[in-house]
């Protein structure tokens, strides 16, 4: 029989479909945010998705926007493809986000999942799930999704998984601390011990995770601890660069990322204006979004105090860099954390850093050795340590110096990928890794 040219390379591109179906392996990864948005799970989330696709496999990410009502997809790149769905928040009175928690005690999963975290509702993401993904870009060989609280979101993927017999894994991400500022039941709502049921595997960043997942009911057995890391990084950028963050370049104490009550810059701030009080001629610079009880604090800072205080709201990856490397310090007085990958940006240039003893960082720094840790809510304690830094500069850079060595030997994916990739794999062969 002869065949034609066009019938031949219909059967050849036949081919080719059928052997990728066969070996590439394709994974569905559901963050409810994701970048250009900033934050530490969007940052591990989306370096998950880039190592999956240099692994060969391709990635579709779902994820929310809050910036815009349409669903929108991202441009095409190699190996990943991002579907972004509108949110909006539905609670515009205190009361109806009360009425609304206390509905989520009560009904069957998929109700309790999407009122239990109220704040945002995604409106095409459920049909697209539910209607065009499996035939748009399936079979998926493994689902990874996340983060508590955002049941709304996690639940119409792991039905989606379940529907379609998808192991999955879950990164709940849960920020452990001091309960009286986040409690548990506000952190992972009252319907994510029942969708972390069905996961082969929940990691957890470090063990201070451990405890609020098996009050959730997660049996220890299938809790992996593995923690983040950052794209290899062999020289720090310079400090300083081009444009200074401080007038003539003077030397700042820095927070970065979500700047709120529970991160703890209200004390950071006290910290501040107890040292400015005293005579220290430090700035501090707050690099970030304020939420708005930040906002009010700083709008309400004494003269003297605010002359010395810089806000750089949500700075590009050029500046945010240039920012990290300048600062005589970081510190992250979080009340409640899960990991802080912040600081491991610090240690990637060489930072000392400053962390509160609660969530996650205790397990991450070293006192003494790669930085200081203060009690959480302790403004004394952390007034005092600022005065250390600077008191003595040569200490604060041995303790930068050892941070970004033990960056770069456990904190890059270089090294903490194979970790993942094992977890992964044993989650799509049918065990707990």
């Amino acid at each position: 029989m002869d065949l034609t040219a066009e019938t031949m390379q219909q059967l050849y591109t036949l081919r080719t479909t059928m052997v990728k179906m066969i070996v590439v392996k394709r994974l569905l990864l559901c963050p409810p945010l994701y970048p250009p948005s900033r934050g530490g799970s969007q940052a591990l989330f989306a370096d998950l998705a880039e190592l999956w696709r240099r692994d060969g496999g391709e990635v579709v990410v779902c994820t929310s926007r809050l910036d815009s009502d349409q669903d929108v997809a991202d441009p095409e790149r190699e190996g990943i493809t991002v579907r972004r769905f509108s949110a909006r928040s539905c609670v515009t009175r205190p009361w109806q986000g009360r009425l609304l928690g206390a509905a989520a005690r009560w009904g069957p999963i998929p109700w309790r999942a999407a009122v239990g975290f109220p704040h945002i509702l995604t409106r095409g993401y459920r049909r697209y799930l539910r209607r065009e993904l499996a035939g748009r870009h399936g079979p998926f060989h493994l689902m990874v999704g996340g983060v508590l609280p955002h049941t709304h979101f996690l639940e119409p993927a792991v039905r989606f998984a379940g529907r379609h017999g998808i192991p999955w894994v879950a990164v709940p991400l849960l920020h452990a601390g001091l309960l009286d500022v986040k409690p548990l039941r506000h952190v992972a709502g009252p319907a994510a011990g029942a969708l972390l049921a069905s996961a082969r595997t929940v990691v957890a960043l470090t063990p201070a995770e451990i405890p609020g997942l098996l009050s959730l009911g997660v049996a220890r057995g299938r809790i992996t601890i593995l923690p983040a890391a950052l794209m290899d990084e062999a020289t720090p950028r310079t400090a300083g660069g081009t444009a200074p963050v401080t007038p003539g370049h003077r030397p700042y104490v820095l927070q970065a990322g979500a700047l709120a009550a529970d991160k703890g810059t209200d004390i950071l701030l006290a910290a501040h204006a107890r040292r400015v009080n005293a005579g220290a001629a430090e700035f501090l610079v707050l690099a970030g979004h304020p939420r708005p009880e930040v906002s009010q604090l700083l709008a309400g800072l004494p003269p003297a105090v605010r002359r010395q205080t810089l806000l750089v709201e949500r700075p590009g990856e050029d500046r945010w860099r240039q920012i990290m490397s300048g600062a005589a310090v970081l510190v992250q007085p979080s009340r409640a954390d899960s990991f802080g990958r912040v600081i491991l940006e610090a240690w990637r240039e060489g930072r000392p850093v400053i962390v509160a003893a609660a969530g996650g960082l205790p397990h991450l720094v070293r006192a003494g050795r790669d930085g200081h840790i203060v009690p959480a809510g302790d403004i004394p304690a952390l007034a005092a340590a600022l005065d250390t830094v600077f008191g003595s500069p040569a200490a604060a850079a041995r303790l930068g110096a050892t941070g970004r060595r033990r960056f770069l030997e456990h904190f890059t994916w270089r090294s903490v990928y194979p970790q993942w990739r094992q977890a992964l794999s044993a989650a799509m062969a049918g065990s707990a890794a």
